[in-house]
């Protein structure tokens, strides 16, 4: 590269011209190592960006082009280096191109897509409800739920009590199983998951206790039922055989019950 000069004389007889003549050479632009932007799938309404590389040698003059669907845009620029942003409004594979112009004589360009994909949706429709049961004992219910925009199948969890655990997933439910070892209230939450996209709801359920497998026929206690109504001598409370505390309807009973005192059960029979 640089400038060159040589003298070009003409002589006729005994008379001569002499002229100067010059010329310059420039190296020509070298664009290389061009490294397209790569993105990765991401939701529909969602950003994503991206780096494009480049190297130019011998120019002064840099401009870079952008072309392809319009779900690109380039947002940073600096030497060697190009900031493209993704923005898709619909799911589907875009197609990009980047030209880098040199001095406006040379140019390279690189090709480049990207992929967008509807969010899933997860709907829990329902929570599993659980009758009250007694320790020992285990109850069943259903969970319902749908998926919209889906491409994988979802995944079920259960975090909680350890009462609690899935027996049977579909498409749409959940059956889900309780099984307590001693009474109280039992909390869980139940979490659909597709990918990274989730939805979760708490439930609860309850265990009682059993009174009738504590029941001790030969206790001695003065206890006696009459006309729907039964009668002891201590504070007592009554429960059916499901367990249930009754004690309010002393006065018209009618059946079997258990009457708890703080000296032992006793199973009474009211007609």
């Amino acid at each position: 590269a640089g400038t060159f000069t040589t003298t070009l004389t003409v002589t006729s007889g005994v008379a001569s011209q002499s002229i100067t003549l010059s010329a310059s050479a420039v190296l020509k632009p070298v664009i290389k190592e061009l490294q397209a932007p790569a993105f990765e799938e991401i939701f529909v309404g969602e950003v994503a960006s991206a780096t494009a590389s480049y190297t130019v040698e011998n120019a002064s003059d840099i401009i870079v082009e952008l072309t392809g669907d319009p779900v690109f845009n380039i947002v940073n620029q600096s030497e060697g280096s190009i900031q493209v942003v993704f923005v898709p409004t619909e799911a589907g594979t875009f197609n990009g191109k980047l030209t880098i112009i040199a001095d406006g004589i040379v140019s390279e360009s690189m090709t480049f897509s990207a992929s967008a994909v509807l969010k899933p949706v997860i709907s829990i429709l329902s929570a599993p409800v659980f009758d009250e049961i007694k320790v020992g004992g285990y109850a069943t219910a259903v969970a319902t739920y749908s998926i919209e925009n889906a491409t994988t199948s979802a995944t079920v969890e259960i975090a909680g009590d350890e009462a609690f655990f899935i027996k049977k997933q579909t498409a749409s439910e959940v059956q889900i199983v309780f099984m307590p070892d001693a009474a109280g209230v039992y909390t869980a939450t139940l979490t659909i998951k597709v990918g990274e996209i989730s939805e979760s709801v708490e439930f609860t359920a309850v265990a009682i206790e059993d009174i009738t497998t504590s029941v001790e026929e030969n206790v001695a206690l003065n206890i006696y039922a009459k006309d729907g109504t039964i009668y002891c001598d201590e504070e007592f409370t009554i429960y059916n055989l499901a367990g249930v505390d009754v004690t309010n309807l002393n006065g018209s009973l009618q059946g079997v019950y258990v009457v708890a005192t703080t000296n032992g059960n006793k199973q009474v029979s009211v007609w």
